[in-house]
């Protein structure tokens, strides 16, 4: 499961716990979120030990 977002701010631990919840309910094994903007490390610490992957827009390029 992917979720992609254009945002001008960082993206903080919100997103990522609403597309974790998303996956749980779907019954998804893995989540991908991507944005253009830059991630803030609680959206990293949240993630931790789960099955999502944060691409920000610095890893877009490679």
């Amino acid at each position: 499961m992917y979720e992609t977002h254009r945002y001008r701010h960082t993206v903080g631990v919100s997103a990522v716990r609403d597309l974790f919840g998303t996956m749980n309910h779907e019954g998804a094994n893995k989540g991908i979120l991507v944005t253009t903007s830059s991630f803030r490390p609680d959206a990293y610490d949240f993630i931790r030990g789960k099955p999502v992957e944060l691409i920000d827009g610095g890893g877009l390029l490679y």
